[in-house]
C-alpha cells in the first residue's frame, strides 16, 4: 500500500472515532439532562402539593402533607438511583471500542427516556387521584374522563389535522388534572349534598384557579412543557361555557381551548351517568338528551356533534365501570369518617 493511501486510511479513521465520540457524549449529555430534570420535577411537585395542602385543605388532612410531600420526592431519588446505571455503563466500558459504546449509549438512553416518561406519567396520575380521593366518586371517574376525551378527539381529528395520536395522548393524561384544584375546597363545601349557597359556590369555583396556579407554578420552573401547557388550560377552562357564561373568565366559542371545551361535556356526561353517594345516575339516554339541547349554550356544537356520532360507546364505558354496590358503600363509610 502506498505512503498516501495509508495517509488517507488514517485520516478516515480518525474522523469517524471523532463522529462516534460525538455521539457517545451528545448521548452521556442527553442522559444528565434527563436525570436533572426528572429529580427536579419530584422535588418541585413534592414541595408544591404540600404548600397547596398546607394552605387550603382542611386542617384534619395537614398533618399528610410532610408524608406526601416527603413519598413525591423519595420516588424521584429512586428514579435518579435507576437512571444513573445508564451513566456507569459508560464507565465499565472504557476497554469497548467506541462504536460499542454508541451502540449500547443509544440503547441505554432510549431505555431510560422510556422509564422517564413513565415516571412522569405515573406522578401526574398519582397527584390526579389525590384530588380525586377528596371527592365522592369511588376513583373510576378519571379512568372513564379520558376514555371519553379520546373518543371524541378521535372523532374530531377526522377534520382537524392539528389532532394527533400523540395530541391526543396528551388529552387523556391532562384530562386527569382537569380538577386538581378541588385539593383546595374544604370537605364542608366538596362533600356537601344538597344545594350550595352563594358563598359556597364561590368556594367551589377556585377550584379551577387553584389547578391552574398549581400548574403554572409548575412550568415556570420546568420550562415550557406541551402536556402541563394543555393541562392548564383544562384546569382554568372546564367550566367555560360556549355562549360565554361560564367561568372564571367569561370565555366563549373559540376563546375557549380546544382541549377544555373536550373535558367540559365528557365531564358533565360523566357527572350525570354516575352513581353517588347522595344521588343515583341518570340515564345514558336522558344525558344524551340534555347535553344535545344544550349544543351553542353550554357545549362547542362540533363536539356535540361527536358526541352523538359515538354515543354508543360512551353508553358502553359508562355501563362497563359504574361502581358496584359495594364500592358505594365502601365510599359513604369514608366520607362519614371525613365529617366525624
Amino acid at each position: 500500500m502506498s505512503v498516501p493511501r495509508k495517509r488517507s486510511k488514517r485520516v478516515i479513521e480518525s474522523l469517524a472515532q471523532s463522529r462516534q465520540s460525538f455521539i457517545v457524549a451528545v448521548l452521556a449529555l442527553q442522559v444528565i439532562l434527563i436525570i436533572a430534570f426528572s429529580g427536579s420535577l419530584f422535588y418541585f411537585l413534592g414541595k408544591q402539593v404540600s404548600s397547596f395542602m398546607t394552605a387550603h385543605t382542611h386542617i384534619a388532612w395537614q398533618p399528610l402533607t410532610s408524608s406526601i410531600e416527603r413519598t413525591i420526592q423519595i420516588a424521584g431519588f429512586v428514579l435518579l438511583a435507576v437512571m444513573s446505571i445508564g451513566l456507569s455503563v459508560i464507565a465499565r466500558m472504557h476497554h469497548a471500542s467506541v462504536s460499542q459504546i454508541g451502540r449500547i449509549l443509544e440503547k441505554q438512553v432510549k431505555q431510560r427516556v422510556g422509564e422517564a416518561l413513565a415516571s412522569r406519567h405515573a406522578l401526574i396520575l398519582g397527584l390526579a387521584k389525590l384530588a380525586d380521593y377528596r371527592d365522592s366518586d369511588t376513583g373510576a371517574h378519571l379512568e372513564r374522563i379520558s376514555a371519553y376525551v379520546e373518543l371524541i378527539a378521535q372523532h374530531l381529528s377526522k377534520d382537524n389535522t392539528e389532532i394527533t395520536t400523540t395530541w391526543i395522548e396528551q388529552l387523556k393524561l391532562a384530562s386527569s388534572l382537569h380538577d386538581i384544584g378541588k385539593v383546595g375546597v374544604p370537605d364542608s363545601v366538596l362533600l356537601k349534598p344538597g344545594k350550595l349557597t352563594q358563598e359556597e359556590r364561590e368556594q367551589m369555583q377556585l377550584h379551577t384557579n387553584i389547578g391552574a396556579d398549581t400548574l403554572i407554578a409548575v412550568r415556570q420552573k420546568m420550562g415550557p412543557d406541551p402536556l402541563i401547557d394543555m393541562s392548564v388550560q383544562i384546569a382554568l377552562q372546564h367550566h367555560e361555557r360556549w355562549d360565554g357564561d361560564g367561568y372564571p373568565m367569561q370565555l366563549k366559542a373559540d376563546e375557549i381551548a380546544l382541549p377544555a371545551r373536550i373535558i367540559a361535556l365528557a365531564d358533565f356526561y360523566d357527572a350525570l351517568t354516575s352513581k353517588r353517594v347522595y344521588k343515583p345516575a341518570c340515564s345514558h339516554e336522558q344525558t344524551r338528551d340534555m347535553i344535545y339541547a344544550e349544543s351553542g349554550k353550554q357545549f362547542d356544537p362540533k363536539i356535540v356533534e361527536a358526541f352523538i356520532a359515538c354515543e354508543r360507546e360512551f353508553d358502553e364505558i359508562r355501563t362497563r365501570m359504574q361502581p358496584s354496590e359495594t364500592e358505594l358503600k365502601l365510599v359513604e363509610r369514608h366520607l362519614k369518617k371525613r365529617a366525624a
